[in-house]
């Protein structure tokens, strides 16, 4: 037995025993020693899916994928290789990328194991189907090799094995092979680099029309990012400056009466300021994707609404936020204010910038390469297309 062979049993013992950070280090002690072996790859795929690390598990199907295909690329067709693809049918090989392609329609277990590194982390798709939840818990299972809790679990489904096996065959792997067509790196079949290739980044997806509507909470927390980071660029300075002095100095904070009545007012005016920076937020979104804008009319009408809308709704919002605020009377208004103060200085940056776009058809075109839509989604564009 090889030294890399035993470091790949290693691995896989220790992955059984759920010594995941282990059976890391023996694959890719294994990887310096073959960079090039396909095998190690597939198991650290198995590894970094059991540590719930979606793209390095995604990176690491892919390089098996690319590995094999390059070295049909570079090595051509052999005595072993030669008779699986002349039985691809003609009208199939006419559209394949490359000869290598072929083995997409073989290295079946791969593509499975790239469409559960996708799919079950996709939470919206995993939370609206319950069987894609039944999928996620037996097939890890059975990468930990527990027959006991995966025959229990197909007793408690009233699931043979096989029935189980036919349903993963029939979803996982035709997924997993329209996310190899798109991610695995055709033009550089020519480098074994893998590491280059596949680590470190997402993969892109295929080009597709954008949604007319994108009410995806992750993409608006990244538009929202982005937008602060070139935020400071356009605001005018002085009144980001007599903010932020406000917020440091306290001046904002002016309600007087009794401690409970103090805190309690903190509490219904953060649940305003809230309902306020949702509403902005969307009006960027909007304002970037469409490129259009509303009148001032129209933009204090929709804030007035959105406060009164909180205004009403807040008696339900506050248990919830006092849940956030532990500690002693005085510590909870410490943090209060605190929070307070950050809430309406993001809050009137915020509406500075939706002013802004309202006014600057330039900037708002210069604005619109943060849009979501733009953006490489890895997983999330396809998958919507393929669960329908």
């Amino acid at each position: 037995m090889s030294n890399v062979e035993k470091l790949l049993t290693n691995a896989k013992e220790l992955m059984t025993q759920s010594r995941l950070n282990q059976a890391i280090n023996m694959c890719t002690a294994a990887i310096q020693e073959e960079p090039a072996n396909s095998n190690i790859y597939r198991l650290l795929g198995e590894v970094a899916y059991l540590m719930e690390n979606k793209n390095l598990a995604i990176a690491s199907y892919l390089s098996a994928l690319h590995i094999e295909i390059a070295k049909i690329e570079h090595y051509g067709l052999t005595e072993q290789t030669q008779p699986m693809y002349d039985q691809i049918p003609d009208e199939m090989k006419k559209d394949l990328p490359v000869v290598g392609a072929f083995l997409l329609f073989y290295d079946t277990n791969t593509l499975r194991n790239l469409a559960h590194a996708v799919a079950d982390y996709d939470e919206n798709a995993v939370n609206s189907e319950e069987q894609l939840q039944l999928f996620k818990q037996l097939y890890r299972h059975q990468l930990m090799q527990n027959q006991e809790g995966f025959q229990a679990l197909l007793n408690e489904n009233n699931w043979t094995e096989k029935e189980y096996n036919e349903n993963e065959e029939s979803f996982y792997i035709p997924i997993g092979k329209e996310l190899a067509e798109a991610w695995v790196r055709w033009d550089q079949l020519e480098s074994l680099d893998v590491g280059r290739l596949y680590f470190g980044t997402e993969p892109a997806s295929k080009e597709e029309k954008p949604k007319e509507e994108d009410k995806d909470l992750e993409s608006v927390n990244r538009l929202y990012s982005m937008l602060f980071s070139q935020l400071l660029q356009y605001v005018d300075q002085d009144s980001v400056q007599k903010e932020y002095n406000a917020m440091l100095t306290g001046e904002k904070v002016t309600m007087n009466g009794k401690t409970e009545v103090y805190e309690h007012s903190l509490l219904q005016k953060i649940a305003s300021l809230t309902g306020k920076q949702g509403l902005l937020l969307e009006l960027l979104k909007e304002l970037i994707r469409t490129k259009t804008s509303y009148s001032t009319d129209e933009l204090d009408a929709k804030l007035a609404k959105s406060e009164e809308d909180s205004l009403t709704t807040y008696n339900q919002v506050i248990p919830m936020l006092k849940q956030m605020y532990k500690g002693s009377e005085q510590q909870r208004i410490d943090a209060l204010e605190r929070d307070y103060k950050l809430y309406s200085f993001t809050n009137s940056l915020l509406m500075d910038l939706t002013m802004m776009l309202n006014d600057n058809e330039a900037l708002l075109t210069r604005l619109a390469i943060v849009s979501p839509r733009n953006e490489r989604e890895c997983d999330s564009t396809i998958l919507r297309v393929l669960f329908k």
